[in-house]
């Protein structure tokens, strides 16, 4: 949903969650836009400024870390590499049993779905969490799941 929508509280009545240190902090900008999830914001995308950014879940309510994605840490599911392991390596949230990794897809997934409804023609995105979102970046291949295309300056949404 938009940041500036009444129904989304992150930024005004509630403060946004934790962001990595490299990542910019989330503002409430015409355009801009977040995903929630049971436990509140989990992406936030400036699709002008072409930033994109996943929250951090504190560990007193037993969700992994959405920020360590761009370390490439195993609790997430994915190794150095950007591959998806194929061990349990999965902690799971409280919200459904659902891993991280699992809402991180879902959210990336209702991301490409509000941008395109938007109308507002293509969107590329250049980092995340202040990373350069490339092709080896682990989230990139999230992304592209959701319908995300990897081009030189990031991925794009058509």
């Amino acid at each position: 949903m938009s940041v500036l929508d009444p129904a989304n509280l992150s930024g005004s009545a509630i403060g946004w969650p934790d962001v990595p240190v490299s990542a910019g902090r989330p503002v409430r900008r015409a355009g801009a836009v977040v995903v929630l999830g049971s436990q509140g914001a989990l992406l936030y995308a400036a699709a002008k400024a072409k930033h994109l950014t996943a929250f951090q879940r504190s560990a007193d309510v037993g969700v992994v870390s959405a920020g360590s994605i761009e370390t490439g840490a195993a609790s997430n599911g994915l190794t150095e590499g950007g591959v998806s392991s194929t061990e349990s390596a999965f902690e799971t949230s409280p919200d459904f049993g659902m891993t991280n990794d699992e809402q991180l897809r879902k959210a990336a997934t209702e991301l490409a779905y509000a941008l395109k409804r938007s109308g507002n023609g293509t969107v590329t995105f250049s980092d995340m969490n202040g990373e350069p979102l490339n092709a080896r970046h682990p989230f990139a291949r999230i992304l592209h799941q959701a319908g995300f295309i990897p081009v030189p300056q990031g991925m794009r949404l058509y």
